[in-house]
């Protein structure tokens, strides 16, 4: 079964896209959500501060594999893509890991210590995901 994430009036829903053709599914299931993030992240800025780190994240699922870089060294870029320089850190985890990772059914903590996300690079920088979640917490997203 594939879904794709959406966020409407304060709450997650799962619509379920099994039906669909498989082009473009995986990014519509990953694009969505962190979208959402950008906007609350870009709302907080004193997340930003703290965290000071380039982030690439590698997605991996059903249709391949997709880059997204969260760059919170200079202001907050969240996009589609590999970073133009070198990430300070490197994350590698499945669309459906992520997916709950951003719903805050699970914590990147958790999913690095059941070996279900990599991390290349810094951990210290990793560890700062943790004000991340908290954001999403404090926002209900």
């Amino acid at each position: 079964r594939l879904s794709r994430l959406s966020f409407e009036s304060e709450r997650w829903y799962d619509e379920d896209l099994s039906d669909q053709p498989a082009t473009g599914r995986q990014k519509d299931v990953e694009k969505e959500p962190l979208e959402q993030l950008k906007a609350k992240v870009t709302a907080n800025p004193d997340v930003v501060k703290k965290i000071k780190a380039v982030f690439e994240w590698q997605i991996t699922g059903a249709n391949g594999k997709t880059s997204w870089t969260m760059d919170f060294k200079n202001g907050v870029s969240i996009g589609e893509g590999a970073p133009s320089g070198k990430p300070d850190c490197v994350i590698v985890i499945t669309d459906e890991n992520l997916a709950k990772m951003l719903k805050g059914e699970v914590t990147s903590q958790a999913l690095f210590m059941q070996g279900k996300m990599k991390i290349k690079g810094g951990l210290q920088h990793a560890l700062k995901l943790g004000e991340i979640q908290k954001l999403l917490a404090r926002s209900k997203l």
